[in-house]
């Protein structure tokens, strides 16, 4: 970078992101360590010296994304012309409506403009899983997995092939098992 240093540029960050230091100067790799940077790599970088690099990263992101914080207690939706204030924990199943979704909650449903991609992204994967491309499901709603179709107290849901793997690698942690 010619006229600002990596040091000079993650210190003009107002809220840095995960970041990975790869130099040829040594010098500065306390002073980025103060700047709380995840790793400091000195070319020549050895493949293996990378390799541990990103999956201590990676850890820290897994680490970080199971310590989930009060944010995702609740989120808003624009609907019939009203910001609504939903909690997460409310939510039984997220269904796909062309460039609508329809939110079922234990209350009521709502519909709002966003496509199904755009609100998969935004809300927390830990407690609301994809199980279908036109489903998402409340992991506290899923009473039974039976073959494909999970199944809720309210409704019974298709769960697709090609989401399956997925979503048992998640619950897998809290099947018991033989």
């Amino acid at each position: 970078m010619p006229n600002l240093t990596g040091i000079e540029f993650v210190k003009a960050l107002a809220g840095p992101p995960l970041i990975i230091f790869t130099t040829a100067y040594p010098q500065y790799a306390i002073e980025g360590f103060e700047l709380d940077v995840m790793d400091y790599l000195l070319k020549p970088i050895s493949f293996a010296r990378f390799l541990k690099s990103i999956e201590r990263a990676q850890s820290y992101l897994k680490t970080k994304d199971n310590n989930v914080n009060i944010t995702n207690e609740f989120f808003f939706i624009k609907c019939n012309g009203k910001i609504e204030k939903i909690f997460t924990n409310d939510v039984i199943y997220i269904e796909a409506m062309a460039n609508y979704v329809i939110i079922h909650t234990q209350q009521k449903k709502y519909i709002t403009y966003i496509t199904f991609s755009g609100i998969c992204r935004r809300l927390p994967d830990h407690l609301l899983m994809r199980i279908h491309k036109s489903y998402m499901v409340a992991v506290s709603a899923i009473k039974t997995i039976d073959g494909d179709e999970v199944i809720t107290s309210t409704v019974r849901l298709p769960f697709s092939k090609s989401y399956k793997e997925k979503v048992m690698n998640k619950i897998e942690f809290k099947l018991i098992k033989r």
